[in-house]
């Protein structure tokens, strides 16, 4: 795209939020693209200089109430407590998909290689040393107080002020910032991250200073963070994440969605239902970005737990990088279909890429593609979410190298993304109520349960039903209309 059309394309978008008037238009058409940005750019940086300046006062002033909302379920159907198993039966008539909701060539592209985040310090100054998932990170010292207790809106905008008294932005926000990138930490890890900061530095502070201190970070680093409490004092954050998430209590504010995160202790879904309140904030101020959930590539310490998986003629080994697992484990429930986006670890997938590609080479796409659909029944065991973890968790690609049982949208994630990067078959994740599969195209048609799509046909190809060939589907499923999540073509 032309300079000249990226031009006109910021101009009306500054034109429809007010920030650029038609007497300034004809100016910006005759700057360059460069200057034009730069101003724009500076824009941007004054308006969250301005909130940032004017937040204690927003904190100070009248406070709005709003109703939070249970979060919700991708799902509530149950998953098949045991692997189910192929019998041969008559012939099956397919079922129609609903149409696709999004589709995506491929996984996030990953981001470039920097240094490791346990890089130490090059002074010898004190540091404040915490974790990140259960690595030791460490940051300089910053000489500061935070008060031990708030009680009222006013503390908190009290409390603002006496963290910009002491600098605190300055002297803490930097540091993270810098531990963030040289992990290649998204929006959503970089919480965490300063979560983790609060909390270690501040361990004897009351529950209220620290989710207060968290926002004031959270604000400086550029994220859409609100601070909110119950009608009992509850203090919690309210955070704009990016994508869909489940199973967290929310609200809406401001044309946004702000899902609810509470203190460690405090269980979020306790408090769904009752009223929550948080200081409004003008929107024509609020530039602060939404918290980014997809993960690009994590440079961390290695520490390597090795694998070997192998069935019918496939085997994949190698090692899955622990450290990267506590950061996984209770990251936000989103839709299937950005598991396979995310790319947390760029070498592991692909050398598994690269070992089933070399491995199916010689076959023809159909018979590579029936042949790792095998792999996927048989190489590894099954387990619900429920049984196996207590609560529904969609593996990252990672984990399912990782742990030893997976269900069926593990499964569905795995082999949708491997048949696409390794073998180059286009394939889709479908869902039905409770149990997530797949759809591949095929060269030579077959007979079976198939549908028409984007102008292909595409046959199920099941990676949990033990034993079934493409073609067939579980017969529970055999007149439901199955969902499309992603396609991969």
């Amino acid at each position: 795209m032309s300079s000249r059309k990226l031009t006109v394309i910021a101009v009306a978008l500054l034109m429809a939020t007010g920030m650029l008037s038609p007497d300034a238009m004809a100016q910006t058409q005759r700057e360059s693209f460069e200057e034009f940005r730069a101003r724009v750019k500076g824009n941007y940086q004054q308006f969250r200089k301005t909130l940032l300046d004017n937040y204690a006062d927003f904190l100070a002033g009248e406070w709005h109430e709003y109703q939070s909302l249970n979060g919700t379920s991708r799902d509530a159907t149950p998953e098949p407590r045991k692997l189910p198993v192929y019998k041969p039966e008559k012939p099956q008539t397919p079922a129609q998909p609903t149409e696709p909701e999004r589709e995506t060539p491929g996984p996030a592209t990953p981001r470039a290689e920097v240094p490791k985040a346990t890089s130490k310090p090059k002074s010898d100054r004190a540091t404040d040393r915490f974790l990140l998932g259960t690595m030791p990170v460490q940051i300089s010292h910053a000489d500061y107080q935070i008060s031990h207790k708030l009680y009222s809106n006013n503390d908190y905008a009290a409390h603002w002020r006496e963290l910009d008294r002491q600098e605190v932005a300055s002297n803490v926000v930097p540091a993270l910032q810098a531990l963030a990138a040289e992990a290649g930490l998204n929006g959503y890890l970089t919480y965490k991250l300063a979560e983790s900061y609060v909390n270690t530095r501040h361990a004897d502070a009351d529950a209220t200073s620290r989710i207060s201190l968290l926002h004031y970070l959270l604000a400086h680093l550029g994220y859409d963070s609100r601070l909110a409490t119950t009608a009992t004092g509850v203090p919690m954050l309210l955070l704009p994440l990016d994508r869909t998430v489940h199973a967290r209590t929310f609200l809406k504010m401001d044309g946004r969605k702000y899902y609810i995160f509470t203190p460690e202790g405090i269980d979020q879904h306790a408090i769904a239902g009752q009223p929550i309140s948080t200081c409004r904030i003008p929107e024509d101020l609020n530039q602060n970005k939404p918290i980014d959930m997809l993960i690009g590539q994590l440079n961390l310490p290695s520490k390597p737990k090795p694998f070997e998986i192998a069935y019918g003629g496939i085997s994949i080994s190698g090692n899955v990088n622990e450290n990267l697992i506590p950061l996984l484990y209770n990251y936000p429930q989103m839709e299937v279909s950005e598991y396979g986006r995310c790319n947390p670890d760029p070498k592991l997938r692909a050398s598994v890429t690269q070992q089933i590609h070399d491995q199916l080479a010689t076959l023809p796409a159909d018979q590579g593609a029936e042949k790792l659909l095998g792999f996927m029944q048989r190489a590894f065991d099954y387990a619900t979410d429920e049984d196996f973890h207590g609560f529904e968790k969609p593996y990252f690609i990672e984990e399912t190298l990782y742990y030893p049982k997976n269900d069926c949208e593990d499964r569905a994630i795995f082999y949708t993304y491997f048949l696409w990067n390794a073998i180059g078959k286009p394939a889709q994740i479908v869902t039905f109520p409770g149990h997530a599969a797949a759809t591949i195209t095929l060269d030579s048609p077959i007979d079976g349960v198939s549908y028409d799509s984007q102008g292909r046909k595409w046959w199920i190809s099941d990676p949990t039903y033990v034993g079934a060939p493409t073609g067939l589907v579980m017969p529970m499923y055999r007149d439901t209309k199955p969902k499309v999540e992603i396609t991969y073509q």
